[in-house]
């Protein structure tokens, strides 16, 4: 929400932005279980459901 509203408020960084958050969207995506679940902030990950480890 914040992001768009910075889109909104300041256009001419809009499409940098944009991108920005195109791109790391992706390498999270396409990324491992154990970085995608990982919490950089408070408690740990909780164990994965599938039995990876």
């Amino acid at each position: 929400m914040i992001i768009l509203l910075v889109m909104l408020l300041v256009p001419g960084i809009a499409a940098p932005l944009f991108w920005l958050l195109l791109i790391c969207s992706s390498l999270v995506s396409h990324a491992p279980w154990e970085f995608r679940h990982r919490r950089i902030i408070g408690r740990s990950a909780p164990d994965d459901p599938a039995g990876r480890a």
